[in-house]
């Protein structure tokens, strides 16, 4: 008896009326369970109606915490964008969200290359952006190593906050083979003008084109 009272005691309440109200089904259906508990025929009625109220009761405690429970969970783990914007270093930054034609393209001639950057500024009110283009030789099997010169590019105004900027750079071509990528730098705006020095944003090596003839 104290075992069956400490395993009661210890089970949660939902499964407990859930049990209970099954027990009662079988009184109503069976009159009696292993023919030490015994209903009369007369209440099997009334045992069957006490069981159903138990198992819904269960039921509906058991659904209650969970749907209790779900707002809350969310929105202690799901980060607001306040929160991810106040954490965010502000950063001069460029990154490249469009591209045209693919990287995978090989460069037989001059060619326009497509942009559309993302760009965040922050450090002044106002900046040029310079987009470039850097050709490396065949020997850095890539855009790698440090062996690159610039061949090509442009620059645009920008102003403080994160925007937006379709860019077309015109690449003049080049003898014999090698790679080719792009790069960009913040500049002072001077009257209009670019002053350094610069700002890096670095090359996007990712982003390689391969050119011959």
């Amino acid at each position: 008896m104290d075992d069956l009272l400490g395993a009661i005691k210890g089970t949660p309440l939902p499964t407990v009326l859930v049990v209970a109200g099954i027990v009662f089904w079988v009184l109503a259906i069976a009159g009696s369970i292993a023919g030490k508990i015994r209903v009369r025929p007369g209440r099997q009625r009334a045992a069957g109606l006490v069981g159903t109220v138990l198992i819904v009761l269960g039921l509906l405690l058991y659904v209650a915490p969970i749907k209790q429970q779900r707002p809350s969970s969310t929105l202690v783990n799901a980060p607001t964008k306040t929160d991810t914007e106040d954490n965010k270093p502000f950063v001069d930054s460029v990154k490249i969200q469009r591209i045209g034609p693919r990287p995978e393209t090989v460069l037989r001639q001059s060619a326009d290359i497509q942009l559309e950057l993302v760009y965040s500024l922050f450090s002044a009110e106002r900046a040029i952006l310079t987009v470039y283009l850097e050709q490396f030789p065949q020997t850095a099997a890539g855009c790698n190593g440090s062996d690159h010169q610039t061949n090509g590019g442009t620059s645009v105004p920008v102003a403080r906050g994160e925007h937006v900027v379709p860019i077309e750079v015109h690449w003049p071509g080049a003898t014999g083979t090698g790679f080719l990528t792009v790069g960009a730098n913040f500049w002072k705006d001077v009257d209009g003008q670019p002053v350094g020095p610069p700002t890096e944003a670095g090359l996007f090596r990712e982003f390689c084109y391969s050119f011959g003839p």
